[in-house]
Parts: C-alpha cells; structure tokens; sequence
C-alpha cells in the first residue's frame, strides 16, 4: 500500500514538473515566435468567435495553462496531506513570478505583474474547484 502511494506521489511530481518546464519553455521563446503561434490560435478561435482578438487568445493561454498547473498542484498536496488549497496556490504563484522573470531575458518579451496575478488566478480558480468538489464528495458520503 505505502508503495503504491509512494509511486502516486511521485508520478504528480513528474507531471507537475513537466508542465512546469512546458510553461517556462513557452516562456523561452522570442516575441516573434510566440506571436505567430498566438496568431494561429486566434485564427482557429475567430472562426467560431470572430470578436477574439490576440489580446484575448494570449490572456486565455496564461489562464488555462496555470488553471492545469493548479490542478496538478493540488492532486500532488493531496497525494501527500489530504486536499489543501493554499499550498499549492502559493506554488502556483512562485512559478508564475519566476516564468514572468524568465521573460526578462527573452528578446521583444517582456514580464508584466498583471500576468502573474493572472496566472495567479488560474491557479486559484482550479485549487479552490477542486477542494469544492472535494467537500463536496465527503459530505454526499456521509449522508
């Protein structure tokens, strides 16, 4: 049993550490590069919303790519110490400040605070619908 929560726990680190590397990866990229992959984004958006603009596409992209961060955060707090939202929430947050950090080096990029809060609340909204659902579950098992 201890085994297999051992491998559990280790596996939601993985995940979470590869999609930390995708999220800085992202951020590695010049300005150039970045812009053209958003641009193909709002093309494939502006055909079912044609009111989508880059802007928008761009900001959407920080949300869900920290809401998944989020999620993976929690299942690997809870994997060690039951559902808890504020530890991985404050995780969610360092990696925002480091990515939007990253950013400083990159040509054409560049980091901006409202990103990280942002980030911050992709983390937050998926931290807080997961514990939510949690309670949830536990109450509907004990009536």
């Amino acid at each position: 049993m201890a085994y297999r929560r051992k491998l559990r726990q280790m596996l939601w680190i993985c995940a979470d550490v590869l999609w930390i590397c995708f999220i800085f990866g992202r951020s590695l990229k010049t300005a150039d590069l970045s812009d053209r992959e958003s641009a193909w984004f709002l093309l494939v958006f502006q055909r079912l919303l044609p009111w989508v603009t880059i802007h928008m596409v761009r900001k959407l992209a920080h949300f869900g790519e920290y809401f998944l961060l989020g999620t993976l955060l929690y299942f690997t707090v809870r994997s060690f110490k039951g559902p808890m939202p504020l530890p991985p929430a404050l995780a969610g947050l360092l990696v925002a400040a480091c990515d939007e950090a990253i950013q400083l080096g990159v040509p054409g990029r560049s980091g901006q605070i409202t990103d990280v809060l942002l980030d911050e609340c992709g983390v937050l909204c998926a931290c807080v619908l997961l514990w939510l659902l949690h309670r949830a579950s536990e109450k509907k098992k004990q009536t």
